[in-house]
């Protein structure tokens, strides 16, 4: 049965209420009662509750009843905003836009009174309002709601999801239950619809009816199609679409606001199934959100709570989603069992592509790759795959990882290293935009395997020196085809060995190997005929640019004598203002050999300021793009050696007070000298490693109110206690073991062979995230 109420004033501009736009996303209120006494109640019901009490509740929420449908089991309503659901004992409520949904708490639970009812469960969520500023009390904050909602209940509330809080999902949940229950609910939040996929739900003079939008819209296929399933749905004026839908116990609700200023569409059901999967799929695939929240909620037997994995989270990459931040989890145990909570967040990757516009230069930036590796076309897309392979959360640029890492207390005091994927990203793109030149790597600067096959999945080239390495690189199912074999420090037999057993794109040989009397053996020079060369000077501080160039005449000299394949020079020993100067010798040295590259260094800590200023490519009196200029102008190919260049600023550590001395001295400003020790799990994380050496670490401590407490000037050592393992000295609020220090920058730091510390270091737990 279906019946509408006579309501000549509802159309969407008397429900767009905000000048903004109408607030789609809706606040969900569940409440589940029970006899006081099972024995003395006859029949109670709230479906005997007339509709007019319902429309004096509603009041309350600012809301009205357009139409109803019911079956045996459910009374569902449509309201002008969203829905009511109304069991026997259970009681589901949906409001949107500024609707006040809470305020129909103490009407609902006078009328529970007069059933001789009792609460047994209360549910309240929503997600992140779109236009927040323009809720009114008690929806004004989640911390309202809570404080209006403990006024009644006894509860607990939580946020799941993405910490970048635009797809954050409030929970308050208060549980007297005293039976199990095996309900499950199925929520899909999206946002920024596609306009042509929500293009039907705009009704100009009202053409068609909601039930022919159903049909025209695919949205019908996601529904149930029997006999005994009731529909009701409804076209606003002149634009918003609701539907509601019962089969049996179940039911179903959509609503879509299609504006395209404030897009948004939800789907609600409590289906029982094992799997959502597939229709979490098509329902996404119907409205082709950029950006969307799923949320289940489940009772310890329901039939999806039996599985491991209710929701398949990876099958949304085949629609080109990326997952925004890792799945949110809360298991809640009560008397009667327990329930958990599962939100998780996507964006669409083309849309991630918009958010790193800001890092590009007016004209695109071109990726150069060197050596024999493709050009990556789709570089973001090369991001994508390498943050989902190794389970990296997506954040904000602009959003901190402090809520992230409140709840560090709850895990085993392992030292945590965050790794930004996004800071490397945009580091090469930056090197781009200044260079359009390939970038060189070296592994040992660090060889963390997600670094790895990102860089080189963008085209840069990486360098190995040792054995070691090269097996890492092949245990980590990287390429070695644009891998630069480099190892001046190795004998001449074990580059044989390496030689003839890998097949690098690139061999350096030093200026030492091609020396007569070093003892080359004509194996050795076999194998390296069959590999394209890159000749390298070892200089020394009395080396003069004269010097150095005629040394390169002769390293060629000698490779051409003994018939090697020169590809390369590395010049990065010469200082590029010199070699500017005296560029147009180097040139009549270089031209002879045919589409050569030539490898140069940079000038880190000179890009590294300019890096922070508003314009990154002024670099006019950078000798190393004049340089790079000129190569490019007489047709060589320039390599950027970029190393812990590329890592600037990406990785971050969170480390727990191992040990702690207490000291009655007193610093100048009369506070105590603290001192504290720590365990990064790699030694030396913090100090200085090869070209980089790490300042204004700007450590604070994870623990509450830091900034109230009391305070201490401390220093901060590592677990050798010495003054060569010392770390940081400040003013710090005071510690205590095992509270976490977090340092939002250190080192790129070593860590290919390196062993642990004595007994103090533990295994570094390695999180992966990106920042856009």
């Amino acid at each position: 049965m279906m019946v509408f109420e006579d309501k000549q004033d509802t159309t969407w501009e008397s429900l767009q209420d905000i000048q903004d736009g109408f607030e789609g996303p809706e606040k969900n209120l569940e409440l589940d009662f029970r006899p006081r006494n099972p024995v003395t109640v006859d029949n109670a019901s709230f479906r005997f509750v007339s509709q007019q009490r319902w429309c004096e509740i509603l009041s309350h929420a600012q809301c009205s009843i357009l139409s109803r449908i019911e079956n045996e089991s459910v009374t569902a309503y449509l309201l002008s905003e969203s829905s009511l659901f109304v069991f026997d004992e259970k009681i589901i409520l949906k409001t949107c836009g500024r609707t006040t949904l809470l305020k129909t708490i103490p009407s609902l639970l006078a009328l529970a009174e007069e059933l001789n009812f009792c609460i047994d469960f209360v549910r309240y969520s929503r997600p992140f309002f779109l236009f927040p500023y323009a809720q009114t009390y008690p929806h004004d904050s989640f911390d309202s709601e809570v404080e209006f909602l403990e006024k009644y209940f006894r509860g607990h509330s939580y946020t799941l999801g993405a910490m970048d809080g635009k797809t954050a999902w409030h929970l308050y949940v208060a549980d007297q239950s005293e039976k199990y229950s095996s309900e499950q609910t199925l929520e899909i939040i999206m946002f920024d619809l596609d306009s042509e996929a929500v293009s039907c739900f705009f009704n100009s003079n009202r053409q068609k009816s909601g039930l022919e939008t159903l049909q025209i819209s695919g949205l019908k296929s996601l529904l149930p199609c029997e006999e005994k399933t009731r529909y009701d749905a409804y076209n606003f004026d002149p634009c918003g679409f609701s539907l509601n839908v019962v089969n049996d116990d179940t039911y179903y609700t959509i609503h879509i606001t299609p504006e395209s200023h404030c897009s948004y569409a939800s789907f609600e059901c409590n289906s029982n199934v094992e799997d959502f999967t597939p229709l979490v799929m098509r329902t996404l695939e119907l409205l082709k959100p950029k950006k969307y929240c799923v949320v289940f909620f489940a009772d310890s037997d329901a039939p999806a709570a039996c599985v491991k994995q209710p929701l398949q989270w990876s099958e949304v990459g085949k629609l080109g989603y990326q997952q925004f931040g890792e799945v949110t989890f809360v298991r809640m145990h009560e008397t009667s069992g327990e329930y958990c909570a599962q939100v998780c967040s996507f964006v669409k990757v083309e849309d991630l592509y918009s958010k790193v516009e800001s890092i590009k230069s007016k004209s695109d930036v071109k990726f150069s790759s060197g050596l024999s590796a493709a050009d990556p076309t789709q570089p973001l897309e090369v991001l994508s795959q390498v943050s989902r392979q190794f389970g990296a959360d997506w954040f904000s640029a602009d959003c901190p990882l402090d809520d992230k890492l409140k709840n560090l207390k709850s895990v085993s005091h392992r030292p945590l290293l965050f790794i930004d994927l996004g800071r490397i990203f945009q580091n090469y793109v930056q090197l781009q935009k200044i260079f359009s030149s390939s970038c060189r790597y070296s592994v040992r600067c660090n060889p963390d395997p997600a670094i790895l096959k990102l860089l080189q999945g963008l085209g840069a080239q990486l360098s190995v020196s040792s054995r070691s390495e090269v097996e890492h690189l092949v245990r980590n199912d990287i390429s070695l085809s644009n891998v630069v074999f480099c190892s001046p420090m190795l004998k001449l037999a074990s580059i044989q060995r390496i030689l003839q057993t890998y097949s690098f794109g690139l061999v350096v040989v030093s200026e030492d190997v091609l020396e007569e009397g070093e003892g080359i053996s004509e194996d050795l020079v076999q194998i390296l005929k069959g590999f394209p060369v890159e000749l390298e000077l070892n200089l020394d501080e009395r080396d003069t640019e004269s010097d150095s160039i005629e040394r390169i005449e002769h390293l060629l000299s000698c490779s051409k004598k003994i018939g090697l394949k020169v590809a390369s020079i590395n010049i990065c020993q010469l200082e590029s203002e010199l070699v500017v100067e005296n560029f147009v010798r180097l040139w009549d040295v270089l031209k002879s050999i045919a589409e050569a590259s030539v490898v140069v260094s940079v000038n880190m800590r000179q890009l590294q300021e300019s890096w922070n200023e508003a314009n990154l490519v002024e670099m006019d009196s950078s000798s190393t793009e004049k340089l790079v200029a000129r190569l490019k102008d007489c047709s060589l190919s320039p390599v950027i050696n970029a190393d812990s260049l590329l890592l600037d600023n990406s990785q971050m550590m969170a480390v727990s007070v191992i040990a702690r001395q207490e000291s009655k001295e007193k610093d100048t400003s009369q506070l105590k000298a603290e001192k504290y020790y720590i365990s990064e799990g790699v030694f030396g994380a913090f100090h200085e490693l090869l070209t980089e050496t790490v300042n204004d670490l700007c450590p604070y401590p994870l623990i509450e109110n830091k900034e109230k407490g009391p305070v201490s000037f401390c220093s901060i050592y590592g677990p050798s206690g010495d003054c060569l393992d010392h770390i940081w000295s400040g003013v710090l609020p005071v510690l205590n073991i095992h509270d976490y220090i977090f340092f939002p920058k250190i080192g790129s730091f070593l860590s290919l062979g390196l062993r642990e510390f004595n007994d103090f270091s533990r295994k570094v737990d390695t999180r992966y995230i990106v920042t856009l």
